[in-house]
This record gives structure tokens, sequence and C-alpha cells, in this order.
């Protein structure tokens, strides 16, 4: 008809086909032309099936589209059991950060045409700053979703995936991490806005991790003892409930502190933070969250990111919001009471190893240690004794 734009249309096997673009448009004249040349390979090949060629079909093959069915299909495995939420979250941060992302080209890309040199030049793109490690896990993140790919039917065979390099480690050193004295804890608390402010302050009263934090609920306190019990956690946005024992665990050999690996442990609380926890609670059900977003939706609990965004973007101390709260409380807990042990009962670690690395002496701490000290040996005084030695 003379129209820039056009649709294919395929009688196969007796039933007829219309074929549009991917959101089901009309093509364009050299568009429809490169995509019947594709199906005309296939059917050369045998291998043609006219309904992958369908809109939906096509929208659904882009790997942006699959990989959220991946996510979708990896959450229901946390669900049920049979996949661990850190594995999880791992998968979802990679296929958000880079799989997804604009910047890296794959997201567009037809997974069933996905070769070799495609991968290796999406791994080319990730950025230098990420280290080896960082690498070696995209790299298996990636892997985990072609063999999901294959077994859903999406791609005939699993693309040979290009190594990571060997040798000079690549990415930053890691930051020295370090903690606020009180002064500089009260300054940050008192620029974060007063809606969001409660929630940093009783994290930093308590030492509670951020994913603990988010999903406080009332039922967890005994306001007449003064108490918390921390019963749950958030990690990528999938509440997960404590109390359980691993196999390993349980001759009291672990030394993580890693949230997917705790008990049932209850905390006192100090004056403020039963304030702040009296003050949230009230008119509220035992299963109600303690802290709500209010800028959020109804009802709703704040996320780690959440959290994490309004800490950056308010707080003005240069540091994350975990090392703020509870690096922070770790260190002026052993500060105050000269007791690492007491820190590690409140912080409810499994071993003291994981609280010294909690624990950031700064350089006024480090001089007054020096001033206190006992047993000062005076060179001075035993020059005298030995008779003036010079």
């Amino acid at each position: 008809c003379g129209g820039a734009h056009c649709h294919i249309f395929l009688h196969w096997e007796g039933k007829r086909y219309r074929y549009y673009g991917i959101d089901n448009e009309a093509f364009f004249y050299n568009t429809a032309t490169l995509q019947l040349a594709n199906m005309n390979e296939e059917m050369r090949r045998e291998t043609f099936k006219p309904e992958a060629w369908l809109s939906e079909s096509l929208r659904n093959r882009k790997i942006k589209y699959a990989a959220e069915r991946f996510l979708q299909d990896t959450r229901a495995e946390v669900l049920a059991g049979r996949l661990s939420v850190n594995t999880y979250g791992t998968y979802r941060s990679r296929v958000n950060t880079l799989l997804l992302n604009p910047d890296f080209g794959l997201g567009e890309k037809d997974i069933a045409k996905i070769e070799t040199i495609d991968l290796r030049n999406f791994r080319e793109a990730i950025p230098e700053t990420l280290s080896r490690e960082s690498h070696k896990s995209t790299s298996a993140v990636l892997h985990t979703f072609f063999v999901w790919a294959f077994d859903k039917g999406l791609i005939a065979n699993i693309p040979t995936f290009p190594t990571v390099k060997k040798g000079k480690q690549r990415g930053r050193k890691t930051r020295k991490r370090i903690a606020l004295t009180i002064p500089q804890m009260h300054d940050a608390l008192m620029r974060i806005p007063e809606d969001h402010r409660d929630v940093f302050e009783f994290a930093s009263e308590t030492g509670t991790r951020p994913g603990e934090t988010c999903v406080l609920q009332i039922r967890d306190f005994d306001f007449h003892e003064q108490t918390l019990t921390v019963q749950r956690t958030l990690v990528s946005k999938i509440m997960r409930e404590y109390g359980y024992i691993k196999e390993s665990d349980k001759e009291g050999h672990s030394n993580s502190d890693n949230e997917s690996e705790q008990q049932l442990a209850t905390i006192p609380l100090s004056p403020r933070a039963l304030a702040i926890a009296q003050k949230h609670a009230k008119g509220k059900f035992p299963a109600d969250f303690l802290f709500l977003n209010k800028h959020g939706k109804k009802n709703v609990h704040y996320t780690v990111n959440e959290l994490s965004r309004i800490w950056n973007k308010y707080s003005e101390t240069g540091i994350t919001h975990y090392e703020g709260t509870r690096h922070t409380f770790c260190t002026q807990i052993v500060r105050a009471n000269k007791d690492k042990t007491v820190a590690q009962m409140l912080l409810r670690h499994a071993s003291a190893e994981s609280t010294n690395r909690y624990d950031h002496p700064d350089k006024e701490h480090l001089r007054q240690a020096l001033a206190n000290r006992t047993a000062v040996v005076e060179l001075n005084k035993i020059r005298e004794q030995k008779g003036g030695v010079k």
C-alpha cells in the first residue's frame, strides 16, 4: 500500500499467524524484512516455532524480562526453603545493578541469540572498581541465570562463559571502618528529618542491625521488664524469622555475625530506647511494625535501602548507616565499660572476634589509654637508682 508500516502474515500447518513488533505495534518495513529473514532461517534449520515469534514471546525473550522472571522464581525458592536468603540477595543485587542496567547493553538482547562474545563485552563493560571476586560472583550469577533459561526452554544451549583474568587484584582497597563519637552522633541525628530520626536513634541506642530495626514488632517488647527480643530481620526485602539453630552451630563453634544464623536474644533497653519504643507503640496491635515510613505506603515498614538513602542524604558523616549505628554503638559500649564481653552480649555476636571488628578506637582513645597506664616506668628514676648512668 506504500505505507511505512506493515506486519507479517504466516500460514503454517493449517493455522494463520499475524506478527507485530515487540510492543504489539506495526513493523517498519526494514524491521519486518529483518525479522522475516530470521524466521526463514529457523525454517531452513527446522527449528521454527510460530508461537515463539508472537509479540509477547519476543518481549519475554528479552534478557531484561527473562531476568525479572528469574528473580521471581528464585524468590519462590527462598519462600519454599530451598534457597538461602543470602544467595537470593546476591542474585538480586547482580541482576538489578548489572544485568538490568542499560549501560551494559545486555538487557535488550534476545536471550536465545546470546553468544560468548556478548558475555565478554558485558564483562568488559563492568567497572574496573569492582574486585576480581565481584567479577567472579557476577559470572556465577549469569551462569545460574542461563541454566535457568535452558531449563525453561528459552535457549537451546548454555553459552560458554569467559573466565575472569587471573593476576593483579582488581578494585579499590577496603576502606577502614570508623565509629562516631557521642557528639558526632548527636549532630548527625539532629540533621536527619524529625519524621525519620527516631528509627536511627533507636538503632544507635540498641545496636540492632538495619534489617532487624526495619521489622521490629510491638510484640517483641516487654515494656514492664524494659527489654527487647530480636526475632527477625529483613534480607533482600524478605522477612526472615530467627530462632533456629544450624547443625554446625549446635556445639557453639560458629563465629559468624551473619543475620541468617542468629538465634533469639533478649537485650535490655536504655531509657531513651524505651521512650522511643513506647512512643511508636501507642495505638498499635502486637503484630504491627514499630517503625513505619511516613513518606512511603501506608502502614509499611522501612527497608534497609531506604534507611541507607536517608542516612547518606542527611547525616553528613561520610560513613555508612551501619557504621553510624551498630559500629558506633559497639565502640561506645567498649569505651564506657572497658569490657568487650558486655559489647559482645549486647550485639549478640557468637564470638569475640566479631566484636573486635566492630570496635574502632580513635586517636584520642589511644592517647587516653597511654595516659591511664598505672605502671609507668620512668627511665630517669632508674638512672638515679643506678648511680646516675648517662
